[in-house]
């Protein structure tokens, strides 16, 4: 019975990762939100930037800006990660809710499907999808606001889509500087990628173990006959 169990719960944990494809994220008005977009979650980044294959760096910046401040809703409730999207994630919220109660994504990808975020969160998007495009890119932390900064042909821009904001950058920015979302958030990067292996390989291991104990079991049980 107790092996048994093992794959039982590997069941039930994999059940809840494959709900999690067929629950978004943020459902209000998800279709209307991506239906005129090239930045969205229905694409890779590398996709997005073959739409338009002649655009420059500076044109892609300032319409990648645009898209993600009209593809996002500037507001903060039901921040916690899901459970059927993330069952690590949530259970970490109640041990350090400081945390994880209120979270925002380094996935880009999953930030745009849920929809909505506080400036930060606009940050962490832009700087996602324009490192991954090849373009110098980093975040600043003035102390009451988050923005994204591009470096395009030796120049500095500030990129601010929760302002829709694109212009050159003044030559003194007060504020910390980070260049992405691997310095600006390291420890949230590095565990929201193993959270998402953890929700794989957790019930993966379980059905292991209970292959495995299953057969040790069988074997003794013909020994003794």
């Amino acid at each position: 019975m107790k092996i048994k169990l093992l794959f039982i719960v590997g069941v039930v944990f994999m059940l809840v990762n494959l709900t999690g494809f067929f629950i978004p994220l943020f459902s209000f008005m998800e279709t209307q939100c991506y239906q005129d977009t090239k930045v969205s979650p229905l694409y890779s980044k590398v996709e997005a930037r073959l739409f338009n294959a002649e655009e420059s760096d500076l044109a892609f910046v300032e319409r990648v800006t645009d898209r993600v401040h009209n593809n996002m809703e500037k507001r903060w409730d039901n921040t916690s990660v899901p459970f059927f999207e993330n069952y690590v994630l949530y259970g970490a919220k109640f041990i350090l809710p400081s945390k994880f109660a209120e979270y925002e994504y380094c996935d880009y990808r999953k930030a745009l499907r849920r929809g909505f975020g506080l400036c930060s969160q606009y940050a962490m998007i832009m700087s996602a999808i324009l490192e991954e495009n090849n373009i110098e890119v980093g975040i600043v932390d003035t102390g009451n606001h988050v923005l994204t900064y591009a470096g395009i042909d030796n120049e500095i821009y500030i990129c601010d889509a929760y302002r829709n904001e694109f212009k050159k950058a003044p030559e003194n920015i007060e504020g910390d500087w980070f260049g992405g979302i691997k310095e600006y958030a390291p420890q949230k990067y590095i565990i929201e990628i193993v959270a998402y292996w953890i929700k794989w390989l957790l019930p993966l291991g379980l059905f292991i173990l209970w292959f495995i104990l299953r057969r040790i079991y069988e074997n003794n049980k013909c020994e003794h006959k």
